[in-house]
């Protein structure tokens, strides 16, 4: 598990339950693991604002609004880094496709949603904008299609699908959100400073 402090400093922190190696194998077991190589080059640049991980990638939120990308392969970490914002990234989101490749949201003080496919060049436009900050961002692929969630300083949370159609819808909690979950189902979790709500969209 990659932990992220409020210092913007990144750690791995393994869970109890995972298996570890035990008499001689622990002894020789000195080589860094894949996360371990991922989290190192991740600190090599500077403060984190913002963290999401999918299987052998790492995707940070910089202070200046770059967004930075991580794969490993056989050869290392891979970087690739796009300045998508004019504010600090204040979430990022990743959904693996089906059919390969990653789809990467981030969030902004400036208000902005953007996308960008890893693989290519990141959408001109933003996928979403409002006259305030996006305090949380999560995505998940549906049934139906990537599903994304935003929260707005402002308290609201926007929720769409985008599939052969996009369908958009609003809720509005009360407490401002601070962190927020879409399940492969749809459903989507939302947490605040009072409580944690789960909205089923019909």
């Amino acid at each position: 598990m990659v932990l992220l402090d409020q210092r913007g400093r990144l750690s791995l922190q393994r869970s109890p339950t995972a298996p570890r190696p035990g008499g001689i194998a622990s002894l020789l077991e000195d080589e860094p693991g894949v996360w371990e190589r991922l989290v190192e080059a991740a600190g090599q640049h500077g403060r984190v604002t913002a963290l999401a991980c999918a299987p052998e990638l790492l995707i940070s939120g910089e202070p200046e609004g770059a967004v930075q990308v991580l794969k490993w392969s056989s050869g290392g970490a891979k970087r690739t880094s796009m300045a998508l914002h004019e504010g600090a990234v204040t979430d990022v989101a990743v959904v693996e496709l089906a059919e390969g490749g990653a789809l990467v949201y981030s969030g902004s003080q400036d208000g902005r949603v953007r996308l960008w496919a890893t693989d290519r060049e990141p959408l001109a436009t933003a996928v979403a904008e409002r006259d305030c900050a996006v305090t949380a961002l999560a995505a998940s692929l549906t049934g139906a299609g990537v599903a994304l969630a935003i929260g707005w300083a402002d308290g609201l949370v926007e929720y769409s699908v985008t599939g052969a159609e996009t369908s958009v819808r609003y809720f509005r909690p009360g407490p401002a959100v601070r962190a927020l979950s879409v399940l492969p189902s749809g459903v989507v979790l939302i947490g605040t400073d009072e409580s944690l709500i789960c909205v089923e969209p019909s």
